[in-house]
């Protein structure tokens, strides 16, 4: 990536952190501000702190050495690179996935060895994305954003396999322990798991927005999709002008999916159109170059489950 897309990313992940943290009394660092200014030197002594035994006990480079599997010189290193950051701000706590203990440990070691306190290490478990499958990442595409509208985020909860109801019970509410222990034990007594969904994904919303949004997003999902007739959906009225786009009658279905998707990838938006996952004006549309005509009529335009838009001129 180059640096600007760097900085793109960096600002999208500050403003998720923005519902948990209050940013205005954090401090953001970017390790570019030590690793970009590392000379060869440098890199060899932060290199000779760690001996290939040591990085060689992560799970997955072991598992990979022992099948003949490659192991890329740069995913050895990695970890040393991340631990020195550790170093570098004097953490007290790293947090991460249950996947990234191997990488916080390195930082507690490498603290250590230059005379710091070790920092305490903090990892939790891997959420499922909303396929029920692999984790929760947005290269599967299976993600709830912690900046999604509340429709959205609500929608994406209703739509996890019942098999993730006590996962999501545990790892996304902030429900009592009490609480949590009750309404599993109503959801293993026969109850809807419909109606454990409902509460999980009220919760999430009010969490990451506020009650109020969650009330209307409970609402918005049980008009828009417990209600089968696509004349009676609820569309999001979206100005023609309002949109990066040229020229402004005729337009690519993919470029306006695009516009009015902004936070999904267009591979996934192309997967999605080619899926038969998006409509205009009710109409299937498989064609990611097909023209959409907008004059002086708007068009409706379905994107996956929940993306509902009406486009006027």
């Amino acid at each position: 990536m180059s640096a600007e897309q760097v900085q793109r990313n960096a600002e999208t992940y500050v403003n998720q952190l923005s519902r948990i943290l209050d940013v205005s009394k954090c401090v953001i660092r970017y390790n570019s501000e030590w690793l970009g200014r590392m000379d060869m030197t440098e890199t060899v002594k932060l290199l000779s702190q760690v001996t290939l035994a040591q990085i060689m006990q992560r799970t997955d480079f072991n598992n990979r050495f022992a099948n003949g599997l490659p192991i890329s010189m740069h995913e050895l290193v990695y970890p040393l690179l991340q631990g020195h950051d550790s170093v570098m701000i004097s953490a007290d706590i790293e947090m991460g996935g249950t996947d990234q203990l191997f990488n916080c440990s390195m930082g507690r070691q490498l603290q250590e060895t230059q005379g710091q306190p070790g920092q305490a290490v903090l990892c939790m478990p891997l959420l499922k994305g909303i396929d029920g499958s692999a984790k929760m990442s947005k290269s599967e595409h299976n993600t709830i954003g912690l900046i999604d509208h509340p429709n959205e985020m609500f929608g994406k909860v209703m739509s996890i396999p019942d098999a993730l109801l006590p996962e999501y019970l545990h790892l996304v509410s902030d429900f009592t322990a009490a609480e949590k222990q009750t309404l599993l034990g109503a959801l293993q007594q026969g109850e809807n798991p419909m109606e454990l969904k409902k509460k999980i994904a009220w919760n999430v919303v009010a969490q990451y927005h506020s009650a109020q949004d969650a009330q209307l997003a409970q609402e918005f999902f049980q008009n828009q999709f417990q209600n089968k007739r696509f004349e009676e959906k609820e569309f999001r009225s979206v100005s023609l002008a309002s949109l990066n786009l040229s020229p402004a009658n005729s337009l690519k279905l993919l470029d306006l999916c695009k516009e009015l998707k902004p936070d999904e990838s267009r591979s996934n938006l192309k997967r999605l159109i080619e899926a038969g996952s998006v409509t205009v004006n009710g109409a299937k549309v498989t064609d990611a170059q097909n023209p959409v005509e907008i004059s002086t009529h708007s068009v409706k335009v379905r994107i996956g489950k929940r993306g509902f838009f009406e486009v006027t001129a």
